[in-house]
């Protein structure tokens, strides 16, 4: 495929084309996309003022015949709603354009406008129903399968979602925004080397689209490439200095290196650019020194207090102000924000605590049974010669400070937090659960280890070892184990108030943890987590070992020889002196682990002991 871009004549042509559809967002994005290249542009200006008018005529003729009061009637609601989406008066917008279709069910360009509407709103269904009527209505509308792959990609059918986009690309080849979506789905499938293609083909296209250089950032970010994040995230501002996202991605980035002055710096120019953003404002309170009275505590609630944020801002604001009153010793508005803040994350994920706990029970099922085949002992030749240690348990649990102790051997990388085992498990998990076949079971998880080990192989720099450290592997130990020739298991333990509180007041980058957001459900998720490593121990006695977080902040020496000695290593000094690695950390405990060993994290809870009743009863301790 060429990567050939658009010129701006082609770009401002396509844009009034769209335009005089009633397709204004699509014929917006084009016109912003000529101004970022061009900003004095003046066919561009033109073009987005006129959209800016609600009822503009981009054809010099009757948009609707004046004999048609329906038609019109559903123009003049279409023009209305397009008019409410840009001022974000979503709900408002919604209305006017369901009654738009009400009125003239034919009218693509109203179910297109829905489609987007209801996906800034979250419903993802009405979304979805609203994209496929329009593409009936307008099967070579290349919007219509945009809008059907974003709906698709948030009810997290992802796989689909792709084919939709693909389908857009035949009708828009050069669409760099196109091929960012494709992107983004591949990162969220863990196909990051995919995903990293993608975002280049998006720069070639359009080389000024300062999003494409962005979301490549993202993917080295994740990959803990950091080198590599930050001058694409820089890129990205020199074209765009008012992408709020980038600068939470370089300073993120910086952050991650322990470069904690120039992140702080990076977000507080964010702010100065983007005043209102909620993300922003979090990310600042998580690595910023308050005092009573700080302006940023104000300027936070006075953002909380807009009706105009959606669910994730809320959230994000209160968790901000719940680390902001914390560190001033106001516990009380502490929790009440991170219970807000938790509340308003639970309803805008959707999640169901039932889900996790059917794959836990499913799983311990099938490991019951005696006839899972165990590829590692028969076909331990198998893979790239590398050997996995992965580090498992609850989150907030000491994980990360396992893992810097351990890649800080000559011999070891440190990979993080990895997607790989989840990735490669997940389209064969129905087959794996519910086959009888042992041959089929067998060439089932070859495959799950090829995948695994080969991604691995690509993300490390030919270090004999490498670590893990996916909290949520616990539920695939018997995978591990099963598969990975030489692989061990190190099982992180923690006060079970200590890790639940934590996990309960912490805002995650992602919905995996979202058992999380109310305290009854995580103590409920932390019992069957203790419940499922204990049958991993019975089935695999000697190969997972059990680390006490406490005992480990305690004796160091003595705790991280034995941690090496069970993961086949070396003694040397240097793990000792965790605090010197350099490598890149992207998790909650980043500023720990840039720190010596300290004890009495474990006991900070306590501050909060009359809000978390339910929690400790739940727990039983």
């Amino acid at each position: 495929m060429s990567n050939k871009a658009l010129s701006v004549d082609q770009s401002l042509q396509r844009a009034k084309s769209l335009a005089k559809k009633g397709e204004y967002l699509a014929a917006e994005e084009l016109y912003r996309g000529v101004l970022v290249r061009f900003p004095n542009n003046k066919r561009a200006k033109s073009g987005l003022k006129s959209l800016m008018a609600p009822k503009a005529d981009f054809s010099g003729k009757n948009v609707t015949p004046a004999n048609n009061p329906k038609k019109s009637l559903a123009q003049g609601l279409l023009n209305r709603g397009n008019s409410l989406i840009r001022t974000k008066e979503y709900e408002q917008a919604k209305k006017c354009l369901r009654e738009a279709t009400e009125a003239d069910p034919d009218c693509a360009p109203a179910f297109n406008s829905l489609a987007s509407v209801c996906v800034v709103l979250r419903e993802f269904e009405d979304a979805l129903a609203a994209s496929q009527r329009a593409l009936e209505l307008e099967p070579e509308n290349y919007r219509c399968h945009v809008n059907i792959g974003n709906a698709l990609n948030e009810l997290k059918r992802r796989e689909e979602a792709l084919l939709s986009y693909h389908e857009a690309i035949k009708h828009e080849p050069y669409n760099a925004q196109l091929y960012i979506n494709i992107g983004n789905i591949l990162m969220g499938l863990g196909r990051r080397e995919e995903a990293i293609a993608s975002f280049n083909i998006a720069k070639k296209i359009e080389p000024g689209l300062a999003r494409a250089y962005a979301n490549l950032g993202n993917a080295y970010r994740n990959l803990n490439m950091a080198k590599e994040a930050e001058a694409e995230y820089r890129e990205a501002l020199r074209l765009d200095p008012l992408d709020s996202l980038s600068y939470n991605g370089l300073a993120s980035t910086l952050h991650s290196q322990g470069r904690s002055k120039e992140a702080q710096e990076c977000y507080e120019r964010g702010i100065e650019r983007a005043p209102d953003s909620a993300q922003i404002m979090y990310n600042l309170a998580n690595i910023r020194k308050f005092e009573v009275d700080d302006p940023l505590i104000g300027r936070m609630l006075r953002k909380l207090a807009d009706p105009k944020n959606s669910l994730r801002e809320r959230s994000f604001l209160n968790f901000a102000l719940g680390k902001a009153f914390e560190a001033i010793g106001d516990h009380d508005l502490a929790f009440k924000h991170i219970h807000e803040g938790n509340h308003e994350r639970l309803e805008f994920s959707g999640y169901k605590l039932e889900a996790d706990l059917k794959i836990i029970d499913k799983i311990t099922e099938r490991f019951e049974k005696s006839d899972f085949p165990n590829i590692a002992n028969t076909e331990p030749e198998g893979g790239s010669g590398q050997r996995s240690i992965f580090i498992v348990g609850m989150p907030r649990s000491g994980t990360t400070l396992s893992e810097q102790i351990i890649s800080s051997h000559s011999t070891v990388f440190g990979a993080g937090e990895l997607e790989f085992m989840a990735n490669a498990l997940k389209p064969r998990l129905y087959q794996i659960l519910s086959s009888k076949d042992q041959d089929e079971l067998a060439q089932l998880m070859r495959e799950v280890r090829d995948e695994y080990q080969g991604g691995i192989s690509r993300l490390s720099d030919g270090e004999p070892v490498v670590t893990d450290k996916m909290p949520l592997n616990f539920r695939f130990t018997g995978f591990v184990l099963s598969s990975l020739p030489g692989a061990r298991v190190v099982n992180l333990q923690r006060d079970p108030v200590a890790t639940c509180w934590s996990v309960f007041k912490h805002n995650f980058a992602n919905d995996g943890n979202n058992y999380g957001c109310d305290l009854e459900d995580v103590a409920t998720f932390y019992k069957r987590y203790v419940e499922m490593m204990k049958f991993w121990h019975e089935k695999f006695p000697g190969q997972v070992y059990d680390l006490n977080y406490q005992a480990l902040t305690e004796n160091q020496e003595e705790e991280s020889r034995k941690l090496l000695e069970f993961c086949g290593l070396e003694w040397e000094d240097q793990v000792l002196n965790f605090q010197d690695n350099k490598r890149a950390v992207q998790t909650a405990s980043l500023a720990q682990v840039r720190k010596k060993m300290y004890t009495g994290s474990s006991e900070a809870w306590r501050k909060y002991e009359t809000h978390l009743a339910p929690l400790i009863e739940a727990l039983g301790v």
